[in-house]
């Protein structure tokens, strides 16, 4: 619900607003692609910043 995401997910995040899904699905489509064919073993985070507090 928009109160939870407001004062709990917004607050916690480098950016100052929630992804699109579009955008994750871009994150997404582009590792299943053959731009990415030798990327390995890597975990691409796409949280906004989240992981950075």
């Amino acid at each position: 619900n928009d109160d939870i995401r407001e004062n709990m997910i917004e607050p916690r995040t480098a950016l100052p607003y929630l992804a699109e899904k579009e955008w994750i699905r871009g994150a997404a489509c582009f590792l299943a692609s053959e731009d990415a064919r030798y990327i390995t073993g890597h975990i691409l985070s796409v949280d906004g910043g989240w992981l950075a507090f």
